[in-house]
């Protein structure tokens, strides 16, 4: 089956889908029926986020473990950093520069960004 919907998901998303957290279902279909791409610093935006949930108690050492290996195991396309960098940089001054590599790869594949935010 070859989908056309191409989004690109951020660590927010991801996040609630490892841990299980509200995600509502018009995001949840969205997702579902959708190409996921995101650039390759999500899967360490996810671990840091992950870490400090278990530190501060959230979550177990075994629920982070699994969660590591469900995130690896994500259906989805990660692009390299070097390849967003220039156009990131020209968004710098209108754009976070925690959200410049996500609004890079969006506009390369012109697809919609969905976050958690």
């Amino acid at each position: 089956m070859i989908m056309e919907n191409i989004v690109v998901v951020d660590a927010s998303v991801v996040l609630q889908l490892l841990v299980g957290t509200d995600i509502d279902w018009e995001t949840l279909d969205r997702l579902r029926n959708a190409q996921l791409h995101a650039p390759a610093h999500l899967d360490a935006e996810v671990f840091a986020a992950l870490t400090h949930l278990n530190r501060t108690g959230h979550l177990s050492t075994d629920d982070v473990a699994a969660a590591l290996v469900a995130a690896a195991r994500l259906p989805m396309t990660r692009h390299a950093i070097p390849e967003l960098l220039s156009s990131a940089w020209e968004q710098q001054p209108t754009v976070r520069v925690s959200e410049a590599l996500y609004t890079a790869l969006a506009d390369r594949l012109g697809a919609p960004i969905i976050s958690a935010y």
